[in-house]
C-alpha cells in the first residue's frame, strides 16, 4: 500500500486554492493528500512545524511573510519538503 503525499499549500490566492480543490476533485488523484492552505509564509511555517508534509505549494509574493522569507528558513531546517514555487510572476519551479 503506497502513502499519500502529503501538500501543504502557501499562497494567498483564492483562485490557485480552489483550482487544485477542483483538480484533485476531477482528477481522481489518490496519491495526494492536501493537509491544508495557508494565506502568508508565517501561518506556513508554522503549520509545516506541526503537519510535517512531504511537499509545499509555495507563492512568492505574499503578505505578512514572502516565499523567500519561507524558503531562507527552510533553508536552514534539518529536514526540507520537497518546494514547488508556484508564482503568477515567475511561472512554476520544483526543487527537492
Amino acid at each position: 500500500m503506497n502513502e499519500k503525499v502529503k501538500v501543504l499549500v502557501i499562497d494567498d490566492s483564492r483562485e490557485v486554492e480552489d483550482g487544485i480543490r477542483e483538480y484533485l476533485k476531477t482528477s481522481g488523484e489518490k496519491d495526494i493528500e492536501v493537509l491544508g492552505f495557508c494565506a502568508n509564509g508565517k501561518e506556513g511555517l508554522e503549520k509545516i512545524s506541526l503537519l510535517n508534509p512531504d511537499a509545499i505549494v509555495l507563492d512568492i509574493v505574499m503578505p505578512v511573510l514572502d516565499g523567500i522569507g519561507v524558503l531562507k528558513v527552510l533553508s536552514r531546517a534539518e529536514k526540507k519538503p520537497a518546494i514547488i514555487i508556484h508564482s503568477a510572476l515567475s511561472g512554476t519551479y520544483v526543487s527537492n
